[in-house]
């Protein structure tokens, strides 16, 4: 794969023999920015791609200086809907931004529904444990800490005790290291994130502007 069809020497072999794969696996942020991805989050994804060390959505989120905005929200990307589909360094990452407003510049001229299904999922509340353990909640902000939400879309792997009781309530909210389900004012169950399991549990709660 390479961007110069006329030097493709340059660029990563997807093929190796009959199995299909990217052959050198310390070429994946070469390959990031093949594909258009902004310097500044291959390089933030260089550092902290390490699930076991480091929680990238967090620290993506604790640089974030303005609002974190919906064209950044990378989490659509496991059920095939978004416009980013590398995590950003920040969630108002501006060169972020220009990608997916090119991006979706782009479909809108080809698949305009799947442009419009995505903008309405990538505005959905996220509930984010660490970089496996993630929920988009159907819902809204009530205030700062706290969603009410009608269901939850599991994205990648939430363990099947946390989604059951996720499913159970209609609200969430994050207190510290603890996060809340309620069912209208009754509390349903409370689960701490820790540090010491597969990688660092920092719970989030991100709204998208």
């Amino acid at each position: 794969m390479s961007r110069n069809k006329c030097a493709p020497a340059d660029g990563i072999p997807l093929l190796s023999g009959t199995v299909s794969s990217i052959s050198r696996s310390s070429n994946h942020l070469e390959f990031g920015r093949l594909l258009g991805y902004p310097d500044c989050c291959v390089g933030f994804f260089g550092k902290s791609n390490n699930w076991n060390k480091t929680n990238s959505y967090v620290e993506a989120y604790l640089g974030t200086k303005a609002s974190c905005d919906y064209r950044t929200n990378c989490f659509g990307k496991n059920l095939g809907y978004s416009l980013t589909f590398h995590i950003p360094c920040r969630f108002d990452c501006s060169s972020t931004i220009r990608y997916s407003t090119a991006l979706a510049k782009f479909l809108d001229g080809c698949e305009p529904e799947y442009v419009a299904a995505c903008r309405q999922l990538l505005r959905k509340p996220v509930l984010s444990l660490n970089e496996r353990e993630i929920v988009v909640l159907d819902g809204v902000f009530v205030d700062d800490r706290r969603v009410k939400y009608r269901d939850a879309i599991d994205l990648f792997a939430m363990p099947e005790d946390v989604l059951r009781a996720i499913r159970a309530g209609n609200i969430i909210e994050v207190r510290g290291r603890f996060v809340l389900v309620f069912r209208n004012q009754e509390l349903v169950e409370t689960f701490e994130c820790r540090c010491d399991e597969f990688g660092p549990r920092v719970p989030l709660l991100i709204g998208w502007a």
